[in-house]
C-alpha cells in the first residue's frame, strides 16, 4: 500500500490508517467496527448529501452497503497521514461488479482517542465509470 511515507512508520494512528484501508480491500468491512469507538460520531458527506452515524455497528453497514457487493476491490491510490490532531485517510478504489468497472474516492478526517476513531468526517466522489 502506498503511503507518503517510504518507510515503515510504526505510528499507532499510521498504522490505523492503513489497516483501515486494507480492511475495504479485502472486503473485511466488519472489521472497520475493531478502528472505532462503539459510540463513534461519523459525519458522511455523500453525493446524496449529508449522512450522520452514531455508532460502530452503523458505519460498518454503511461501508457493506457501498462495497459489500463487489468481487473485486482494488486500492489505486492511498495516503495516511496527520494533520494537526487529525488523521487524514485517503484511498481510490477500483471495484468490479459484472462487466463494467467503477472507481470512487474518500477522504476520512479523523479524530482519535485511545487509538480509536472517535469522530470520522468522510467526503465521498460517489461511483464512477472508470476509465482503463
Amino acid at each position: 500500500m502506498n503511503t507518503e511515507n517510504a518507510a515503515r512508520v510504526e505510528d499507532p494512528a499510521q498504522r490505523l490508517g492503513e489497516d483501515w484501508i486494507q480492511a475495504i480491500a479485502d472486503g473485511d468491512l466488519d472489521r472497520l467496527m475493531r478502528y472505532c469507538s462503539p459510540r463513534v460520531l461519523g459525519r458522511l458527506l455523500l453525493p446524496g448529501g449529508l449522512v450522520t452515524v452514531n455508532n460502530a455497528h452503523d458505519l460498518a453497514a454503511r461501508y457493506r452497503d457501498w462495497f459489500g457487493s463487489y468481487t473485486a476491490i482494488k486500492v489505486v491510490a492511498s495516503r495516511v497521514s496527520r494533520v494537526g490532531t487529525r488523521l487524514g485517510i485517503f484511498y481510490g478504489l477500483r471495484l468490479q461488479q459484472g462487466k463494467a468497472p467503477e472507481r470512487i474516492e474518500q477522504q476520512l478526517f479523523c479524530i482519535l482517542k485511545d487509538g480509536q476513531v472517535q469522530q470520522l468526517h468522510l467526503v465521498c466522489s460517489g461511483f464512477q465509470p472508470a476509465e482503463d
